[in-house]
């Protein structure tokens, strides 16, 4: 986040309480953040970005959200971006919602049952 902070002309919050997780799991989620923040860098012309990670009776939540550009969900995706990320969910056995429109921005939020 940091990197991306210094790098990017956006604003990132960052609200992250995450409990332990296995290495496997947070290596993944790592994974899936690092595309977003690419995505988002590449595609949403986004002035705010918030990150937020924390634990609920369904599982870990990861949401990850701007004030972008938006996109069509149901357009073809013509990048690897998305994709990977849901290969990586699978990879976890959990659920990736997108949220977007054009000219509304984007939430992306992952779920992961425990």
């Amino acid at each position: 986040m940091e990197q991306v902070g210094r790098n990017q002309s956006f604003i990132i919050h960052l609200n992250v309480k995450l409990p332990l997780l296995p290495i496997q799991t947070s290596h993944q989620l790592y994974c899936i953040v690092q595309e977003g923040l690419t995505n988002i860098q590449k595609h949403a012309c986004a002035s705010v970005v918030s990150l937020n990670g924390y634990q609920t009776s369904e599982g870990i939540i990861l949401e990850l959200i701007d004030d972008g550009q938006g996109f069509d969900v149901n357009a073809p995706a013509s990048g690897f971006g998305l994709r990977g990320m849901q290969e990586r969910v699978q990879i976890l056995g959990g659920e990736l919602k997108i949220d977007s429109y054009p000219g509304k921005g984007t939430q992306i939020q992952v779920i992961i049952s425990l």
